[in-house]
């Protein structure tokens, strides 16, 4: 299974998760967490391939910065770059909702204890 699986998985599960627990969510955490290192290597590679392509293409010939940057962006790489930071900024967020979710239930507790 891809990173990008792994994490498209955990976002279905996370909209059908209306009453997760602190338990499940502190879990599903951590294993977000984890992923957050592969992302990050996939989006140097996926840089590092735009880069390259975009070095070839201003090695052309009559090819202006201008022009070499205009087809570099309308590249597979370039897409595939885009996609990977997509999905860090996809996971940070689903990160930020997990960690309101465990602060809304320590809340809850709290809230349950004083009375």
């Amino acid at each position: 299974m891809t990173v990008r699986e792994m994490i498209d998985d955990y976002r279905a599960r996370l909209l059908k998760a209306k009453d997760m627990t602190g338990d499940e969510a502190s879990i599903v955490l951590t294993e977000l967490s984890s992923l957050i290192g592969n992302v990050n290597e996939e989006i140097v590679d996926r840089e590092m391939a735009y880069n390259r392509m975009l070095n070839d293409l201003l090695s052309t010939p009559d090819m202006t910065a201008a022009k070499a940057r205009i087809r570099a962006e309308a590249s597979e790489e370039y897409e595939a770059l885009l996609r990977a930071k997509g999905y860090l900024v996809l996971l940070t967020e689903m990160m930020r909702a997990l960690k309101y979710r465990l602060r809304s239930l320590e809340a809850e507790r709290e809230a349950a204890h004083n009375q």
